[in-house]
């Protein structure tokens, strides 16, 4: 087990996370998921199609385990695909998800950019083909101006 020793540069660099994620906040990125999270939480239709969602995956997740062998498998699977379609194809939602992509696609690229700084062979987990591949996003971070 190692020891962490907090001194003077452990603060500056706690200081410095702590502007970029004031900087983070105050980005068009943020504000844009900000207004999605409100949006979706205030649009009663969404809300019920995600309530149907969550109970036709509860039902399913009792039985998934037996299979073919559960009575009214395939008709709980089915019922929570539709439901799962329902809600992936509601407006308040897409937007909703598309922010969250925009917003977590930030974060990556915060997060390569600072491991790449310190060495490039630090991997970091981001999920994103963007970071496996090499090709630039859409959306950049750009912390200073936003």
């Amino acid at each position: 087990m190692r020891t962490v020793i907090i001194n003077e540069t452990t603060f500056a660099m706690l200081d410095q996370v702590d502007l970029v994620s004031s900087k983070l906040k105050e980005s068009s990125v943020f504000q844009a998921y900000l207004v999605a999270k409100r949006r979706l939480a205030q649009d009663q239709a969404a809300q019920i199609k995600v309530s149907a969602l969550q109970e036709a995956k509860a039902a399913y997740d009792q039985i998934k385990d037996y299979g073919q062998y559960a009575p009214d498998y395939r008709q709980l699977r089915r019922r929570a695909q539709k439901a799962q379609r329902v809600v992936a194809l509601d407006p308040s939602v897409a937007t909703f998800r598309q922010c969250e992509l925009d917003l977590q696609t930030v974060l990556d690229e915060i997060s390569v950019t600072i491991a790449n700084s310190i060495s490039k062979d630090i991997m970091v987990a981001t999920g994103n083909p963007f970071f496996e591949t090499g090709r630039p996003t859409a959306h950049h971070c750009t912390v200073k101006g936003e």
